[in-house]
Order: structure tokens, then sequence, then C-alpha cells
């Protein structure tokens, strides 16, 4: 029984489209992955959602993004959410936007 909940806490399978994603911020840290997914998917259907952890302790960095199924629901999802509550936390909403990689040497 404990591997069926270990597995229903895991993240699905990731289908990415940098444009239909929205970066949060200054989230609570006990955010999982799953109450931010349901939390946006108020303004349209959530594919993917991610807490960036911290690597060394494990813990959540208050922050994460959040995929949408199209561009116009990432859209509406950073005009109704964000500066808004959660869990008495203001929350910041922008378009995602990835870090550029420079090779290692």
């Amino acid at each position: 029984m404990e591997a069926n909940q270990t597995q229903q806490q895991q993240q699905p399978p990731r289908v990415s489209n940098p444009n239909n994603r929205v970066f949060v911020s200054n989230l609570p840290y006990r955010t999982s992955w799953t109450s931010l997914k349901q939390h946006f998917s108020q303004v349209g259907n959530v594919t993917y959602a991610r807490i960036f952890m911290d690597q060394n302790t494990k813990k959540s960095k208050g922050m994460g993004y959040v995929e949408f199924e199209n561009q116009e629901d990432a859209e509406k999802a950073i005009q109704q959410f964000n500066e808004s509550e959660y869990y008495n936390r203001k929350i910041f909403v922008r378009k995602f936007q990835e870090k550029e990689r420079t090779p290692q040497q």
C-alpha cells in the first residue's frame, strides 16, 4: 500500500511548451506541486507544475512554474494571479523565461 501512495505523489511526465509557462515566486515553502497545479487550474487546463527545490537541503526555494495547455490560459493566469494572495502570501506571476546555459569548461 505504501508503494501506491508514493506513486500517487510523484509528478507525471512533462510535455513542454515554454510559451505556455508562467513563473511563480514568493510561494509558501510548504507548497506542493499538486496544490500549485490545483490553484492555477482555476484559469485553464494545467499540464504541469513544478516547485524548485534546493539541491543540498531538498527544501522548496519558494518558487516554481506552471505550464498550461495553451498560451491564452498562461496569460490569464498572469492577469488573475500576479500580486494575489496564496495561503496568506502575496505571490508574483510572470511569463516564464528559461536561463541561458553556458557550456562547462
